[in-house]
């Protein structure tokens, strides 16, 4: 059996900022209806869950 491509805790950190991404995206672009905010907002509170849950789930 070969190793995962990603480890468990960086698929689980990466996978939880997707989610807050997107959510943040499509919630910004349902209120604004500007597609560059809502990426940049859904850009910007990505790269802020991972490092919160990079720190959360500390190896």
């Amino acid at each position: 059996m070969s190793d995962p491509l990603l480890p468990l805790r960086t698929a689980v950190v990466l996978g939880g900022a997707l989610i807050v991404a997107a959510t943040t995206a499509a919630l910004t672009y349902a209120g604004s209806k500007k597609l560059p905010k809502a990426l940049l907002a859904g850009g910007t509170a990505g790269a802020a869950a991972v490092m919160w849950l990079n720190s959360l789930i500390a190896a």
